[in-house]
Protein backbone atom coordinates (compact mmCIF):
# COMPACT_ATOMS: atom_id res chain seq x y z
CA UNK A 1 0.00 0.00 0.00
CA UNK A 2 1.40 3.20 -1.05
CA UNK A 3 1.33 5.37 2.16
CA UNK A 4 -0.28 8.98 1.12
CA UNK A 5 -2.72 7.86 -1.03
CA UNK A 6 -3.48 4.66 0.47
CA UNK A 7 -3.12 2.85 -3.23
CA UNK A 8 -3.21 -0.82 -2.55
CA UNK A 9 -1.50 -3.38 -5.28
CA UNK A 10 -2.39 -6.73 -5.30
CA UNK A 11 -0.10 -9.88 -5.99
CA UNK A 12 -1.39 -12.55 -6.50
CA UNK A 13 0.15 -16.42 -7.74
CA UNK A 14 3.59 -14.91 -6.34
CA UNK A 15 6.59 -17.93 -6.29
CA UNK A 16 9.57 -18.55 -4.14
CA UNK A 17 11.85 -16.73 -6.65
CA UNK A 18 9.56 -13.87 -6.98
CA UNK A 19 10.05 -12.86 -3.37
CA UNK A 20 14.14 -13.23 -4.07
CA UNK A 21 14.00 -10.22 -6.52
CA UNK A 22 10.41 -8.61 -4.56
CA UNK A 23 12.36 -5.14 -5.44
CA UNK A 24 11.95 -6.06 -9.07
CA UNK A 25 8.58 -7.37 -9.45
CA UNK A 26 7.11 -4.39 -7.40
CA UNK A 27 8.84 -1.72 -9.31
CA UNK A 28 7.40 -3.90 -12.86
CA UNK A 29 4.17 -3.54 -11.28
CA UNK A 30 4.56 0.19 -9.86
CA UNK A 31 5.40 0.94 -13.65
CA UNK A 32 2.60 -1.02 -14.78
CA UNK A 33 -0.11 0.06 -12.62
CA UNK A 34 0.82 3.59 -13.15
CA UNK A 35 0.83 3.51 -16.73
CA UNK A 36 -2.63 1.88 -16.78
CA UNK A 37 -3.88 3.91 -14.53
CA UNK A 38 -3.20 7.20 -16.20
CA UNK A 39 -3.72 6.28 -19.52
CA UNK A 40 -1.42 8.83 -21.38
CA UNK A 41 -0.68 8.72 -24.80
CA UNK A 42 2.21 6.21 -26.91
CA UNK A 43 4.79 7.42 -26.81
CA UNK A 44 5.63 10.80 -25.46
CA UNK A 45 3.98 11.13 -22.43
CA UNK A 46 3.81 7.65 -20.82
CA UNK A 47 7.48 7.24 -21.65
CA UNK A 48 7.80 10.01 -19.52
CA UNK A 49 5.87 8.80 -16.60
CA UNK A 50 7.49 5.29 -16.72
CA UNK A 51 10.39 7.51 -16.56
CA UNK A 52 9.54 9.36 -13.51
CA UNK A 53 8.02 6.35 -11.83
CA UNK A 54 11.45 4.20 -12.09
CA UNK A 55 13.24 7.38 -11.04
CA UNK A 56 10.71 7.51 -7.75
CA UNK A 57 10.84 3.31 -7.39
CA UNK A 58 14.84 3.64 -6.69
CA UNK A 59 13.61 5.07 -3.14
CA UNK A 60 10.68 2.45 -2.63
CA UNK A 61 11.09 1.58 1.29
CA UNK A 62 9.22 -1.28 2.54
CA UNK A 63 8.26 -1.35 5.97
CA UNK A 64 6.79 -3.93 8.36
CA UNK A 65 5.73 -1.03 11.19
CA UNK A 66 3.39 1.66 9.16
CA UNK A 67 1.34 4.13 11.33
CA UNK A 68 -2.21 2.24 12.63
CA UNK A 69 -4.09 4.32 10.11
CA UNK A 70 -2.40 2.60 7.22
CA UNK A 71 -2.75 -0.85 8.87
CA UNK A 72 -6.68 -0.34 9.57
CA UNK A 73 -6.93 0.31 5.50
CA UNK A 74 -4.87 -2.76 4.39
CA UNK A 75 -7.45 -4.62 6.94
CA UNK A 76 -10.24 -2.74 5.10
CA UNK A 77 -8.56 -3.89 1.78
CA UNK A 78 -8.51 -7.67 3.10
CA UNK A 79 -12.13 -7.60 4.00
CA UNK A 80 -12.89 -5.50 0.54
CA UNK A 81 -11.04 -8.43 -1.55
CA UNK A 82 -12.76 -11.40 0.61
CA UNK A 83 -16.18 -9.90 0.22
CA UNK A 84 -15.03 -9.50 -3.52
CA UNK A 85 -13.95 -13.41 -3.68
CA UNK A 86 -16.82 -14.67 -1.81
CA UNK A 87 -19.71 -13.13 -3.08
CA UNK A 88 -18.49 -12.00 -6.72
CA UNK A 89 -15.79 -14.10 -8.86
CA UNK A 90 -15.58 -17.14 -6.11
CA UNK A 91 -11.51 -16.89 -7.03
CA UNK A 92 -8.60 -14.78 -6.49
CA UNK A 93 -7.21 -13.04 -9.44
CA UNK A 94 -5.63 -15.59 -11.96
CA UNK A 95 -3.87 -13.20 -14.63
CA UNK A 96 -1.93 -9.48 -14.37
CA UNK A 97 -5.38 -8.09 -15.93
CA UNK A 98 -7.50 -9.30 -13.35
CA UNK A 99 -5.06 -8.07 -10.64
CA UNK A 100 -5.75 -4.63 -11.96
CA UNK A 101 -9.38 -4.92 -12.51
CA UNK A 102 -9.59 -5.88 -8.98
CA UNK A 103 -6.98 -3.54 -7.61
CA UNK A 104 -9.13 -0.73 -9.38
CA UNK A 105 -12.36 -1.56 -7.78
CA UNK A 106 -10.61 -2.23 -4.30
CA UNK A 107 -9.03 1.33 -4.97
CA UNK A 108 -11.88 3.46 -6.49
CA UNK A 109 -13.63 2.69 -2.84
CA UNK A 110 -14.18 5.93 -0.03
CA UNK A 111 -11.09 5.40 2.36
CA UNK A 112 -10.71 8.11 5.13
CA UNK A 113 -8.14 9.21 7.25
CA UNK A 114 -8.58 10.14 10.93
CA UNK A 115 -7.11 14.24 10.44
CA UNK A 116 -8.97 14.40 7.01
CA UNK A 117 -12.71 16.04 7.11
CA UNK A 118 -13.54 13.91 3.83
CA UNK A 119 -13.78 10.52 2.33
CA UNK A 120 -10.98 10.12 -0.54
CA UNK A 121 -10.68 8.00 -3.29
CA UNK A 122 -6.61 5.92 -3.14
CA UNK A 123 -6.59 5.91 -6.83
CA UNK A 124 -7.64 9.56 -7.58
CA UNK A 125 -4.48 10.77 -5.30
CA UNK A 126 -2.16 7.90 -6.14
CA UNK A 127 -2.86 8.93 -10.72
CA UNK A 128 -3.25 12.69 -9.62
CA UNK A 129 0.71 12.75 -7.61
CA UNK A 130 1.53 10.37 -10.86
CA UNK A 131 0.55 12.99 -12.95
CA UNK A 132 2.86 15.89 -10.91
CA UNK A 133 5.90 13.91 -12.08
CA UNK A 134 4.79 15.23 -15.71
CA UNK A 135 5.12 18.96 -14.84
CA UNK A 136 7.61 20.96 -14.27
CA UNK A 137 7.37 22.42 -10.94
CA UNK A 138 7.04 26.34 -10.31
CA UNK A 139 10.27 27.53 -9.30
CA UNK A 140 11.81 24.34 -9.94
CA UNK A 141 15.22 24.95 -11.56
CA UNK A 142 16.12 21.78 -13.15
CA UNK A 143 19.03 21.71 -15.93
CA UNK A 144 19.62 19.32 -18.14
CA UNK A 145 23.71 17.84 -17.35
CA UNK A 146 25.02 17.99 -20.13
CA UNK A 147 23.91 21.46 -20.64
CA UNK A 148 24.99 22.19 -17.00
CA UNK A 149 28.18 21.03 -17.79
CA UNK A 150 29.70 22.93 -21.24
CA UNK A 151 28.26 25.84 -18.77
CA UNK A 152 30.49 24.85 -16.47
CA UNK A 153 33.80 24.36 -18.79
CA UNK A 154 33.39 27.74 -20.64
CA UNK A 155 33.69 29.23 -17.97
Amino acid sequence: MEENSRYALFFVGLKKKDFAQFDKVLTSRIIAEASGLCDLPHPGPNEKLITAVERQCTTTVLSKGLDRSVQAHIRQVAEDVEIFVKYHTGRLPESADEEFSLGFQINERYRKRKGDKDYFVPYKIWRDSLLVLLTPQAGSNVVNLADFRKRQAKG
